[in-house]
């Protein structure tokens, strides 16, 4: 997927220059899901690559090798970004009913 992306941006996350925050780890989820929501909108395909699962533990030292990036900056997401092969259907999605309580957990 990396070798035929035309684009592949990396989100990383330099807690030192976070101005104290802790949210660093949130913010870089936000800013994610804002560029493949954009990606969408300009019918572009894109899949977020998580890189704080374990299965991507070899990955995860190939692109931080490969971009030279510090010690200290975490690489948190990689998205390749390019022109979809396919257009895959959506998967079903749950009822409403299933997913949203009312006033507490559990309540319909």
């Amino acid at each position: 997927m990396f070798k035929t992306a035309p684009l592949c941006i990396a989100v990383c996350a330099d807690a030192e220059q976070s101005f104290r925050s802790r949210t660093w780890a949130m913010d870089c989820a936000i800013a994610t899901q804002n560029m493949l929501l954009m990606a969408h909108a300009l019918e572009l395909g894109s899949v977020i690559i998580d890189f704080q699962r374990p299965e991507h533990k070899t990955l995860l030292k190939l692109v931080r090798d490969l971009l030279r990036i510090p010690e200290g900056v975490k690489l948190m997401f990689m998205l390749p970004i390019g022109y979809p092969d396919e257009q895959p259907t959506p998967p079903p999605r749950m009822e409403l009913n299933q997913i949203i309580y009312l006033e507490k957990y559990g309540q319909k």
